[in-house]
C-alpha cells in the first residue's frame, strides 16, 4: 500500500512540474513580445529570443532522457528544475536591460533545465505508477501539460490587462516562475524513489 500512495504522490508532484514547464513556455511567448516592444528590439531579436528557447527545449529532450538512463531520474530532474529556477530569477532581473543576447542566453539556459526535466518527469511517473496505472499517469501528465499552457496565457493576459508597466509585469511573472520552480525542487527532493 505504501508503494501505491508514494506513486500517487510522485505523480501529483510531477504533474505540477509539467504544469510549470508548459506555464513557462506560454508566459515566455507572451512576455517576449512585450519585452521586444518596450525595449524597441527588432522583430529578428525577439524571434531569436523565442527560437533559442524552443530549440534548446526540443534538442535537449534526448539529453534529458539519456541523463535519466545514466544517473536515474531524480538527479537530472533536480538539476533541471534548479537550473530553470535560477534562470527565471535572471530573467526577472534582466527584462529591463536592452541586451537581447543576455535574454536569449537566459531563455536558452532555462529551457536546458526544462528539456532535462521533462523526460525525467515522464520516466519517474511511469516507474512509480507501474504498468497497471500507466495509462492514467500518462493522461494526468497530458492534462497537466495542457493546463499549464492555458493557465500561463490566462494569468499573464490578466496581469498585462491590470498593470500598465508591461516590463514590470514580465519581471513579476518570471519571479513567480522562479518561486514555483524552487518549490518544485523542494517537493522533488522529498519524494522517495525506489531503484
Amino acid at each position: 500500500m505504501e508503494r501505491k500512495s508514494n506513486a500517487w504522490l510522485i505523480l501529483f508532484t510531477l504533474a505540477l512540474g509539467f504544469i510549470m514547464a508548459t506555464l513557462d513556455v506560454s508566459i515566455s511567448n507572451v512576455a517576449v513580445t512585450t519585452i521586444q516592444s518596450d525595449l524597441h528590439l527588432t522583430a529578428v531579436a525577439g524571434e531569436w529570443i523565442l527560437d533559442s528557447y524552443m530549440l534548446s527545449f526540443a534538442s535537449l529532450l534526448f539529453l534529458g532522457g539519456s541523463l535519466s538512463n545514466r544517473y536515474g531520474s531524480k538527479k537530472p530532474l533536480l538539476f533541471g528544475l534548479s537550473l530553470a529556477a535560477v534562470t527565471s530569477v535572471g530573467l526577472a532581473l534582466s527584462v529591463f536591460t536592452e541586451n537581447y543576447a543576455l535574454l536569449a542566453v537566459l531563455y536558452t539556459l532555462g529551457n536546458l533545465g526544462i528539456g532535462i526535466s521533462v523526460p525525467a518527469m515522464t520516466t519517474l511517473t511511469m516507474q512509480s505508477t507501474g504498468s497497471e496505472y500507466s495509462n492514467i499517469a500518462s493522461t494526468m501528465l497530458n492534462i497537466a501539460r495542457q493546463t499549464g499552457s492555458l493557465v500561463g496565457v490566462a494569468v499573464l493576459g490578466i496581469a498585462f490587462y491590470l498593470f500598465s508597466d508591461k516590463l514590470q509585469t514580465s519581471s513579476l511573472s518570471f519571479a513567480i516562475m522562479a518561486v514555483s520552480y524552487f518549490l518544485a525542487v523542494g517537493l522533488v527532493a522529498k519524494i522517495r524513489v525506489e531503484a
